[in-house]
């Protein structure tokens, strides 16, 4: 009786292990795939625009037109190391790798569409950028900046790009380390303006600001040029998360295996001790 309910303990923690196994693939599984997902690197899209793009707009509209200096106006995000007096065009709108312990400047092009005709009417009121960016990156965890561009008065209301970033080692984007100015076409009109950043959430990657650039009237007289220029710092290589959780299971796995060969060792050995006193 003794051997059989070692053998029933034996099964019920054979069982056991199997069914903790079975979990632990299940799991491993699932969260590869949640973190293939995130990794993939977001693709760049541009808001939808209704808008015969020709020359010039009847009411307010931010960034439909072709421009001869920058190309499309929808792609209003650019991004460059260092700008040391470079030109507009040699900032990039596809994809940028990031290094560490680097200065990278953003552009970001704002024009009101409407015909200079329409005078006071034409003005696009209150218009505010709010900008989205990674506080980390690295070569297998990319990241995007998201900038979009509103007013109380336009049609459409807002429009957005994303621009997307990859790292060449493991870096963090810190909010203090962030300078915002703005400049009109003329060149000779400088005016600095604030970038506030919202508090991030407990465990948020992403740095989240926002800026009223102000009011913008129509024509080309009036384009205006936001840059924002941010710091890179090194950071630590992170260990893959997904290790601690399986390592915890196999050492769970390989406990409970010891257990079941012990007890069955010591149930043989009773067994055929009882044996051979008889």
């Amino acid at each position: 009786m003794k051997t059989t309910s070692r053998n029933r303990l034996s099964q019920r923690i054979s069982t056991l292990a199997a069914i903790l196994l079975i979990i632990l693939i299940a799991f491993s599984t699932t969260a590869q795939a949640a973190k293939v997902n995130s990794d993939a690197a977001p693709k760049a899209y541009l808001s939808a625009v209704d808008e015969d793009t020709a020359s010039s707009t009847l009411y307010p509209c931010l960034n439909v037109l072709e421009n001869e200096e920058i190309g499309s106006e929808l792609q209003f995000i650019r991004i460059s190391g260092r700008f040391d007096g470079r030109l507009l065009k040699d900032f990039q709108s596809a994809e940028l790798t990031l290094e560490p312990d680097q200065i990278y400047d953003i552009a970001i092009c704002i024009h009101n569409a409407a015909s200079p005709s329409l005078g006071a009417d034409g003005i696009a009121h209150d218009v505010r950028l709010n900008l989205e960016l990674p506080s980390e990156l690295a070569p297998e965890q990319p990241g995007k900046i998201s900038a979009e561009l509103s007013a109380t008065d336009t049609s459409p209301n807002a429009i957005s790009n994303i621009l997307n970033l990859t790292a060449s080692a493991p870096l963090t984007i810190s909010s203090e380390n962030f300078y915002i100015s703005r400049y009109t076409t003329q060149k000779d009109f400088h005016a600095e303006i604030s970038l506030e950043f919202e508090t991030p959430e407990p465990n948020d990657s992403k740095l989240q600001a926002t800026s009223l650039i102000g009011d913008i009237g129509p024509g080309e007289d009036n384009m205006q040029f936001v840059f924002v220029s941010f710091a890179t710092q090194a950071a630590e290589v992170k260990t893959n998360s997904l290790k601690t959780p399986i390592i915890i299971g196999v050492s769970v796995l390989v406990t409970l295996t010891i257990l079941v060969v012990s007890l069955k060792i010591a149930g043989d050995k009773k067994y055929h001790k009882r044996f051979s006193h008889r």
